[in-house]
């Protein structure tokens, strides 16, 4: 489990979510430009969001509950399309869901 609390980072202009689950590098990327004092406070209550979760137990381990507050995903349609990529095995569709 996490030990220490995610923090927020700079790569190379934009922000990076980085923890560490079981020894390993997790990141959330891309929540905004690192000199945007908006886009630093949403990675900072997603931090503060995974922390909390956590200290309860209720941590999504996929991380997959913390992703589409950032990048705008909607999870049931990049579900359907990884099921789809699976079963076709059509490079179009592998294509749109990366």
């Amino acid at each position: 489990m996490l030990k220490k609390p995610p923090r927020v980072r700079d790569n190379n202009g934009a922000l990076q979510v980085r923890l560490r689950l079981d020894g390993r590098d997790h990141f959330i990327n891309r929540p905004g430009r690192f000199e945007d004092p908006v886009a630093q406070a949403r990675a900072q209550a997603i931090c503060a969001e995974i922390w909390r979760d956590a200290q309860q137990g209720d941590l999504d381990l996929a991380l997959n509950r913390y992703r589409p507050l950032v990048e705008g995903r909607d999870q049931d349609l990049l579900d359907a399309l990884r099921s789809l990529a699976e079963e076709k095995k059509q490079a179009r569709v592998t294509h749109a869901y990366r």
